[in-house]
């Protein structure tokens, strides 16, 4: 998560136009969690986006993140809620602050792919109740429809085309070098849990990821219907843009090439307005986990 700790990283547009995950999400994790609900700790809490619907459930939630930005405005929005069963703390995954045998739920939101799965596991087995359970889950590439006549197939996967580098794309250089496992639904993590963990579920939304996965019948995210302007904001928040902004500072690049993601989106659309609305479907994966094998990691 180091790039979302930089000096100038916009918490704030991350907040505003990541997307987010409906009730069925939480219905979820509510109805197979069979422990208490005393504490709920989300890892990589971001600004609080999960962190906040989990304030709704438990008695008490503490959001961690390495990022100071995160923070201030996690702490904003739970202060705007008025929400005083929420704390938030800095810290990291691999280092949990956190007593043993404290933690009844345990989530972890589009963060995986940040965490070195041998350390952070070995703090979930030590922080978990013996009921406890650790929810993680998070999403791939978006895909595009347009509502008018613009060509669906075309370009549904304009954003990985923009971000994967396995598609060459513009930014997909610019990841930090675990961002592959997020593309690939994280299902490198699997084995991972399975070696700590008697009970695993992994479940997939629209499509199965690996033999061994279930559909989910009903999906943790809503499909989007947002602007061209709050798809392009919503690039903007990729680490993978903070990096290249960064270079391009780094080395004093003042040319007229402009911004890499204005640019490949006007490429992409010469004719679509600011304010064309587009659909939006996210791919997701999530794990559910519990019941740890007493040996040691």
């Amino acid at each position: 998560m180091a790039t979302f700790s930089k000096d100038g990283f916009n918490a704030d547009s991350y907040m505003t136009y990541r997307p987010t995950y409906n009730k069925n999400a939480y219905s979820y994790i509510f109805e197979v969690h069979q422990g208490d609900l005393e504490l709920a700790v989300d890892v990589g809490c971001g600004p609080g986006t999960v962190t906040i619907e989990l304030a709704k459930w438990c008695r008490q939630v503490i959001g961690i993140d390495p990022s100071n930005s995160m923070i201030e405005v996690a702490q904003k929005t739970a202060q705007q809620q008025g929400l005083q069963n929420v704390t938030y703390r800095q810290g990291y995954g691999e280092q949990l602050p956190l007593e043993d045998q404290s933690v009844d739920i345990l989530t972890v939101a589009q963060s995986l792919h940040w965490l070195d799965p041998s350390k952070f596991l070995s703090e979930v087995k030590r922080v978990l109740r013996p009921k406890g359970t650790l929810v993680a889950w998070g999403y791939m590439f978006g895909k595009l429809c347009f509502d008018d006549n613009t060509s669906q197939q075309e370009y549904q996967d304009t954003l990985a085309q923009l971000g994967d580098p396995d598609k060459g794309g513009l930014l997909g250089s610019y990841w930090e070098k675990n961002r592959a496992i997020a593309t690939a639904g994280f299902v490198s993590w699997l084995p991972e849990f399975q070696k700590v963990f008697k009970k695993v579920q992994h479940l997939s939304y629209p499509t199965l990821l690996t033999p061994s996965s279930m559909i989910l019948t009903m999906p943790w995210m809503d499909d989007s219907d947002i602007s061209f302007h709050q798809l392009i904001a919503y690039v903007k928040t990729w680490s993978s843009y903070k990096n290249w902004l960064d270079a391009k500072r780094q080395q004093h690049d003042d040319d007229d090439d402009g911004d890499i993601v204005d640019t490949f989106f006007k490429n992409q659309f010469p004719s679509v307005s600011l304010d064309t609305l587009v659909h939006v479907q996210w791919p997701h994966s999530v794990f559910i986990v519990s019941n740890p094998y007493s040996s040691t990691l």
